[in-house]
Parts: C-alpha cells; sequence; structure tokens
C-alpha cells in the first residue's frame, strides 16, 4: 500500500510538473494539466485596440491555450459571430490584413499583443479578433472583439463609404487591347471582389456566379483571377493588365463584381469583352490635302501602351522614306521589300518606335507631303514630339536631306543612306544629329553626295550641337542600306572594316 501511495505521488508531481515547464510547446489536441482545458476560451478582460504611430496593436488575455483569428478590414462586416471572423480570417479575401496566432500554455491568463503594422493612411478600418480552444479547434468563443479606428496622416479627415448590396459600375468598363495584353479599366460604387477570365474560348454559361466559380477553380483559360477595390479606392480607376497573350487571336473576356460587406452579392450580369488582338505592323490610310485623296501607309506601334494609351505622348517617332525602287501607282504601296525597315520588322523584328512609311508615287519626294505625314503621326499616334527621325534610302535619301533642311526645327536625328542635298544649306542641320551612309562607287547616287554633305556641316561656324557622322562602305554598288536597317545582315561581312552598327540603338540616344 505504501509503494502504490509513494508511485501515485511520483506520477502526479511528473504530470503538475511537465504542465508547468517553461517551453511554451503546447500540443493542440493533448490536453496538458490545468493550463489546457477543454471548453471554449474566453476573454478575461475585454480585448483593447491600441495605435502607437506605427502599428495597431489588439491586445487581450485568454483563460487557456488558444488560437487567434483575426483581420482588418476597410468595411464593416455584417455577420460578426466567432464562425464567420474565423473563416473571413482564413480566407483573407478582401481585407487589409488577415493572419492568425497562438497564446500558449505559459501565455494563457497574460496580456497578448497581436501588432499589425503597414496599415494605409487616412482610412476607416474595423479590427476583428475571436479565440478558439488549443485542445479541441471546434469550441470557439461566442463572443468577439471589435475595433473601429483611424490612421491618420498630416489630417482628421477619414475615408468612408456605402458598403452594402451588390456593386455597380460607376461608368461602363473599358477593355483596351494590344498585340499581346488586355486591360480592365473598372470603377465601383462599393468595396469590391472582382473576378475575371480571359479565354481563347466563349463561355457558355456567362453567369455572374459561373464566372467566380470559374475563376477559383482557375483552370483551363489564358487568364482567371481576382482583384479588389478597397473603399478608398473608389475616386479611383483599377487598371488590370493580362499579359502575353496570343497575337492574331479573337478572344474573351469577363467580368463581375461582388460586394465586399456581403460575398453572396455579385452583380446581376456580367461584362463581356469580345476582341482580337492587334497586329503590329498594318497597312492604313489617311486623307492627304498634298494629294488630294486618301494615301495609304505603313504603321509599326512597339508596344501595348502605343496602342491604348495614344494620348500618352511617349514613343520616339521614324519616318521611313522609300526609294525610287518602292514607287507604285496611287493606291499602292511596296515599301515591304528590298531591305527597308517595314521589311526588317516583317521578318519578325521590334524596333523600340512608332514607325510611319508613307507611300511614294513618284520619283522624287515632296517635302509638303513629308511634311504632312509627319504631323498626321505626331497628332494621332503616342509620339514623343521632341524624338523625330527621318530617315530614307537612295530617293528616300535625297527626301530625307531635302526635308530636314526645310523644317530643321522637327527632327532629332536623320539618318541619309545613299542620298545627298543642298551642300549651301546644309548648316540648319546643326541642331540635329547626323548620320550618313554611302557605298563607295555607287553606280546611281554618286558617294559624293554623302560625303560633301557631311563635309561641309562639320565645316559650319558655329560647329554643329549635335553628334555628325559619316561611314562610306568599301565594296561596291548602290544598296548599303540592307546592312543599314538589319544589324544582323549577313551584308555586314562584306567590308570586315566596318564594325556592324545598330542604327536603332543610335536613333533611340537622340532628342531635340
Amino acid at each position: 500500500m505504501i509503494r502504490f501511495l509513494y508511485f501515485s505521488f511520483v506520477v502526479l508531481a511528473l504530470f503538475f510538473w511537465r504542465c508547468s515547464e517553461d517551453d511554451g510547446n503546447i500540443i493542440p489536441g493533448e490536453p496538458d494539466g490545468k493550463c489546457a482545458e477543454a471548453g471554449p476560451p474566453a476573454f478575461l478582460k475585454q480585448p483593447l485596440g491600441v495605435y502607437d504611430g506605427n502599428r495597431f496593436k489588439i491586445r487581450l488575455q485568454t483563460d487557456i491555450p488558444s488560437v487567434l483569428y483575426y483581420f482588418i478590414s476597410d468595411f464593416e462586416i455584417t455577420e460578426k459571430d466567432a464562425e464567420n471572423i474565423k473563416a473571413r480570417a482564413l480566407s483573407g479575401n478582401g481585407l487589409v490584413t488577415a493572419n492568425t496566432s497562438q497564446i500558449t500554455c505559459e501565455e494563457a491568463g497574460k496580456d497578448f499583443d497581436i501588432a499589425i503594422g503597414q496599415l494605409p493612411k487616412n482610412t476607416k478600418l474595423f479590427a476583428y479578433v475571436t479565440a478558439e480552444s488549443f485542445v479541441s479547434d471546434t469550441l470557439l468563443q461566442e463572443e468577439v472583439g471589435t475595433f473601429t479606428f483611424s490612421i491618420n496622416e498630416d489630417s482628421d479627415s477619414v475615408v468612408t463609404c456605402e458598403l452594402h448590396g451588390p456593386p455597380a459600375f460607376t461608368f461602363e468598363p473599358k477593355g483596351l487591347y494590344g498585340t499581346t495584353s488586355f486591360d480592365f479599366q473598372v470603377k465601383t460604387d462599393i468595396p469590391s471582389s472582382l473576378y475575371y477570365i480571359v479565354s481563347k474560348n466563349e463561355l457558355s454559361d456567362k453567369s455572374p456566379a459561373n464566372i467566380k466559380q470559374k475563376v477559383l477553380e482557375g483552370a483551363g483559360f489564358l487568364m482567371a483571377d481576382s482583384a479588389r477595390i478597397s473603399c478608398d479606392s473608389l475616386s479611383k480607376t483599377l487598371t488590370i493588365t493580362v499579359n502575353d497573350l496570343p497575337k492574331e487571336t479573337q478572344l474573351y473576356a469577363y467580368l463581375v463584381a461582388e460586394s465586399y460587406a456581403s460575398d453572396t452579392l455579385l452583380q446581376d450580369k456580367a461584362v463581356e469583352f469580345v476582341f482580337t488582338t492587334h497586329t503590329s505592323q498594318t497597312t492604313e490610310t489617311f486623307f492627304s490635302n498634298i494629294k488630294g485623296r486618301d494615301a495609304l501607309y505603313v504603321r509599326y506601334l512597339p508596344d501595348e501602351a502605343a496602342f491604348k494609351y495614344p494620348e500618352n505622348k511617349i514613343h520616339p517617332l521614324i519616318i521611313f522614306l522609300g526609294g525610287n525602287g518602292e514607287v507604285a501607282p496611287p493606291g499602292e504601296i511596296k515599301v515591304i521589300q528590298n531591305g527597308s525597315i517595314p521589311k526588317y520588322i516583317d521578318s519578325g523584328h521590334d524596333v523600340p518606335f512608332i514607325v510611319i512609311a508613307p507611300e511614294h508615287n513618284e520619283e522624287d519626294w515632296d517635302v509638303a507631303f513629308i511634311h504632312e505625314v509627319v504631323e498626321f503621326a505626331m497628332e494621332n499616334y503616342s509620339t514623343d514630339p521632341s524624338r523625330v527621325i527621318i530617315t530614307g534610302m537612295s530617293g528616300g535619301g535625297i527626301g530625307t536631306f531635302n526635308y530636314a533642311i526645310s523644317h530643321p526645327e522637327i527632327p532629332a536625328a536623320i539618318v541619309p543612306i545613299s542620298g545627298e542635298g543642298d551642300v549651301d544649306a546644309v548648316c540648319v542641320l546643326s541642331d540635329m544629329a547626323v548620320w550618313a551612309f554611302h557605298n563607295t562607287n555607287d553606280p546611281k547616287v554618286p558617294t559624293s553626295g554623302s560625303i560633301d554633305m557631311i563635309t561641309a556641316l562639320q565645316g559650319c561656324s558655329p560647329v554643329p550641337d549635335k553628334e555628325v557622322n559619316l561611314t562610306i562602305f568599301a565594296d561596291e554598288g548602290h544598296n548599303c542600306w540592307i546592312r543599314v536597317y538589319n544589324p544582323e545582315s549577313v551584308t555586314w561581312e562584306y567590308d570586315p572594316s566596318v564594325e556592324p552598327i545598330n542604327i536603332y540603338e543610335w536613333m533611340y540616344q537622340q532628342s531635340k
């Protein structure tokens, strides 16, 4: 009997010693003496919300080891029961921040702080917290902690907004597309979760609920994702960009909004876009007052922004003038041939410029028509007026010199190839960068045409402000533009004394 009592005493002592040891390791589902009860936890005092100018702190105490579920939102939720708080904290959907924490055996009964940083300024915020037993994760407390606060910066203003009911778009959503991307532009009247899809195939069920479900499943589409519009973002237009779309392909895009405050409230109808991604280089027309008719031009736009946001004047512009080999009858255009810039692009290359190549219908370029093309391009495309480049070959090289002399205020740079010009007027080019190219013993336009122009320009007083270059290739013939417009051309090997030049990199560096 004495041995039995001694053995029992040792077991109980070990049991209580293990409960009080300072290791803080609590294994859920395994009760650990007095510090781990099976029942739901209780807050030992009302939780406090404290903002110290840097972080918001939720300070609380529970009577048993607990898992804490908490989140901060910029809207007030309607269902504040513990189960809903837990579910929202775990999903995190549409919330400013959401997470979990734990109070261990040694921390039960003591003040416990949850510190949360990087919160939005000048915004009314709502914080929620609830506790769940470590031992039995089906036991949540009945009460929750709720806090309303705002973090102000040089202002006492607080952003408030309507939170309930299905969202409406404050303007009809826009869909903007380029060669490989699509932009949704959206504003809603209440904080919203947005669900969107871009697909190669049309959806048979276009209901908002189905679109949301397809986004959550996330399979079988070019893109299926979600975004959010918060309370303090209602005054702003949200742009969602989907990249890496196939070129020249008909696609379908769908968008629907759902209320933050009640995630069962979707719009009545989804927004649908049907579009075909652009071709980067196309033949277009504009009405020419000089010709008195519609004139053709080949247009190349370098990136998505050039298609979608022509009002942003950000792209350098190349006006390409073809040679006499590109002359065509009115209503025809032949610039995508014979080593031109459009030919280089058409063979699969990209350049960081908007390129406009107008039709060439006469032996000599009309300076007035070239200027009309320049003004049309600057007015209708996202061109930077301080970065206009004029270039051409053969007859187009002559046209390049002639235009620059007539309108020296326009070009930032010119690249005349196999051309010539008015030596007596060349000093007006002193405010632009110039790089001329020619072959030795050119049988059609004398090599002296480029040499005389560049020599005269370098001799101007005052000397030119910008870079002036002349490259004469040792090989004979007329068409040195084939290598100039194609940095990868095998024709660079014809003259090993000249290292291959990437003329596009040089042109890109020039500005007025």
